[in-house]
């Protein structure tokens, strides 16, 4: 994750949200955002996820692209 926002830091991207499902880390703070449930994808009205995650990107992407219309992107893609 601090590999991913330091690099994304050269990219003309807006984060406006930090996502984990594990309750552990919600409510917790991160590079000035709070760490918030999945469940507020849809409030945060995002142009598009990065999903950072290496061990687990494909079951994220898998469980984002069966619940939202909204873009994708695999960080290690960019």
């Amino acid at each position: 994750m601090e590999v991913a926002y330091i690099t994304m830091q050269e990219i003309p991207l807006d984060l406006i949200g930090i996502i984990d499902d594990d309750p552990a880390k919600q409510g917790k703070r991160l590079f000035g955002f709070t760490i918030q449930n999945p469940n507020v994808i849809s409030e945060l009205r995002p142009d598009a996820i990065i999903v950072t995650s290496i061990m687990y990107k494909d079951e994220i992407v898998k469980k984002l692209n069966e619940n939202s219309e909204l873009r994708v992107i695999r960080y290690h893609s960019l």
